[in-house]
């Protein structure tokens, strides 16, 4: 009614115009409605009712503005809304002026045969809403999807029954970073007309990852006496898949039972060549090797297509093959987007970030903020050449630096790592140079600082055991070879990652990621490496706290000998606690890095990434520790920490003077 076609009377109303029709009387009735607002049609004549609506496809004009083809220059502009239905056509074929167009035709019009002319009223108004065609001088209709008859004069009835009948079917490709924002407007049409009342019908989405069953909905129709029934919907796909269930209240033949998203009920998910309500009809799949088969609609297999191929039954292949400059995973690789970069890979271009990005900002500006005070106040301490007579003082020293340069690194990374995403940095010397650098840098000082933590019980071990004996002097020389020793041993562990570092440009998503690769032979070196640089340090730790423990347990079992080893021990256990505790907790912060490292599979979905996320952060934990597990607790180092204090504040007044 009031569309600006005649569907009732249209032959009363040529013969006499004075004839009612659905649109006489059209002034009572607002052009723009619930009903008429974004249909894709102009029931305004300038347009309102379909201004500022989401349209598919890429649309950059304002929202009080139209799209369409300038006809002096053929391109694409934004025409203002004032000037559409102004009886002056702006847009090429008069698209800003439909009701003109339909109503001040001139009328003879030539079509198809320069000899023949046909009046416009007839060609107009003789398909309704379709396209007329001539097949050998008899005129026919191309009806849209929503009607049909010999003059599209009929409204198809729009989709599965209850005998698990497929009427019409839709496809669609679902990539969350490319289509989130995409509304999908899909019309299913029942395969008879009229439709059979006495069925039930639904409309189920069945959901795959790749070629992987995922997950189910089922949508019933209410009204089945409506001709139209509009579904509206938004899908929340889980982030874990539906299984099978054992106990189920339907009987699945050649099937597996599972339970729709949407409603307490259950279907079969019938096994390949198998269809029915019960899985009980045997058929045959057409669709080629490699993909799924979801069922069978007129005859014909509905087929899901791997990502290679394409097709009704997935026989076509694209030409397009897996490049090295895509996210494919070739053959005999395994590679995968550092966890820290995947959680900035959903920030977006504006202010409106999502809080797994917000929190990581802000746990690494948190982390950089105390690392820079653990830093500061342990290098203060350790500078002091009184403490490097023995090598303890220059290990402690030398993590102190490698703490601050790492937390200053990882501040730096991420805040690299958010202008590179969000397009702020495209450079790609810039991008290749912190690809290659950056998290190898974090990733080397971390290990550095755990096996500088290991070599400072080691060297408290040997002073214990030695005792007076213990060379001073010696120890000082050992101390800088097995410094430039780590370094250089850690430097060879962590060299493949700069070298198998790469940049890969991704279309899909419009970003560039910085991935590493490894064949798996590499991977198993790797994965050996992480182990070696977890486990050593903390055997190192606790060995050396148990000869520490025996060490002062034997010497005074030996002075006083009125108590029994075992209670001098026990004794020792408990002053000596702390060497045990200090290690276990630095191992327990550190393993969550160490599962980070040896998970081959990516994180394919950042929808959940609070235990990655907490996982990463803790790792870095140690470095904000050295100040409170080696300074507070002992009082050599606790005492130098406050002369040296009490001399800053004596300068700084000296200063004010």
């Amino acid at each position: 009614m009031c569309d600006g076609f005649i569907d009732v009377n249209f032959d009363e109303y040529i013969i006499n115009p004075k004839i009612e029709t659905d649109e006489s009387n059209c002034e009572y009735w607002p052009c723009n409605n619930m009903y008429t607002r974004c249909n894709t049609f102009w029931n305004c004549e300038n347009g309102a009712d379909e201004l500022n609506c989401q349209v598919i496809g890429s649309n950059d004009c304002a929202g009080d503005q139209f799209q369409c083809i300038s006809p002096d220059t053929f391109s694409v502009m934004c025409l203002n809304a004032s000037q559409a239905g102004d009886k002056k056509m702006d847009c090429l074929g008069g698209t800003d002026e439909p009701f003109f167009c339909r109503n001040n035709s001139t009328d003879r019009q030539q079509y198809i045969r320069r000899s023949t002319a046909l009046s416009n009223w007839e060609i107009a108004w003789f398909c309704t809403r379709g396209i007329l065609i001539f097949d050998h001088n008899v005129q026919r209709c191309l009806c849209p999807p929503s009607y049909y008859g010999e003059r599209c004069q009929y409204q198809s009835q729009r989709v599965i029954d209850n005998t698990s009948r497929i009427h019409s079917h839709e496809q669609r490709t679902f990539i969350a970073a490319r289509d989130c924002d995409i509304r999908y407007d899909l019309v299913l049409l029942y395969a008879n007309r009229p439709k059979d009342e006495s069925k039930t019908y639904a409309v189920i989405i069945h959901v795959l990852e790749i070629l992987n069953y995922h997950s189910s909905w089922e949508f019933p129709i209410h009204f089945p006496f409506l001709p139209v029934y509009r579904i509206s919907t938004l899908l929340k796909i889980p982030s874990e898949p539906s299984l099978a269930i054992e106990l189920c209240p339907i009987e699945c033949l050649n099937g597996e039972c599972i339970q729709y998203i949407s409603i307490k009920k259950w279907f079969c998910r019938c096994l390949p060549n198998w269809s029915g309500i019960s899985c009980e009809k045997a058929g045959k799949c057409n669709c080629a090797p490699g993909s799924v088969c979801v069922g069978t609609h007129d005859k014909r297999s509905i087929c899901v297509c791997s990502l290679d191929k394409f097709g009704p039954r997935c026989l076509l292949k694209h030409r397009v093959a897996c490049q090295q400059q895509t996210l494919c995973n070739p053959n005999g690789t395994v590679f995968c987007v550092p966890v820290d970069v995947r959680m900035v890979s959903n920030q977006r271009s504006n202010e409106n970030q999502p809080t797994p990005v917000k929190v990581s900002l802000l746990l690494t500006t948190v982390i950089f903020v105390l690392g820079l005070i653990n830093g500061t106040l342990s290098m203060l301490t350790f500078q002091s050449k009184k403490l490097h007579e023995v090598g303890c003082g220059i290990y402690l020293l030398t993590s102190s630096i490698m703490s601050l340069i790492t937390v200053t690194v990882l501040f730096l990374k991420y805040w690299i790592l958010y202008t590179t995403q969000t397009g702020l940095i495209t450079n790609r010397l810039f991008l290749w140079i912190t690809c290659v650098s950056i998290d190898a840098i974090v990733q080397g000082f971390l290990t550095v600082v755990d096996w500088l933590h290991a070599c400072v019980a080691i060297e408290r071990a040997i002073m214990v055991t030695y005792s007076i004996h213990f060379n001073k002097t010696k120890s000082k020389q050992a101390v800088k070879w097995i410094i430039l020793i780590l370094f250089i041993f850690i430097t060879i562990s962590y060299i493949k990652d700069p070298i198998h570092s790469r940049l890969i440009d991704d279309l899909e998503e419009d970003r560039t990621w910085c991935i590493v690769s490894y064949s798996y032979v590499f991977q198993t070196i790797n994965s050996a490496m992480n182990i070696i640089h977890v486990v050593i340090p903390f055997s190192m730790n606790i060995i050396s706290a148990s000869a520490i423990v025996i060490a002062v347990t034997r010497a005074r079992s030996t002075a006083q000998g009125q108590k029994s080893f075992k209670d001098h021990f026990m004794d020792q256990i408990n002053q000596y606690m702390h060497l045990f505790v200090s290690p276990i907790i630095l191992i327990v912060l550190t393993i969550p890095r160490l599962i980070i490292a040896l998970i081959t599979d990516c994180m394919k979905s950042t929808r959940d990434p609070w235990l990655f996320l907490a996982g990463y952060f803790i790792s870095f934990t140690p470095t904000l520790l050295t100040f409170l597990v080696f300074v507070l607790p002992s009082k050599t180092y606790r005492s130098e920490f406050v002369e040296i204090f009490k001399k800053l504040q004596f300068l700084k007044r000296v200063r004010i003077l």
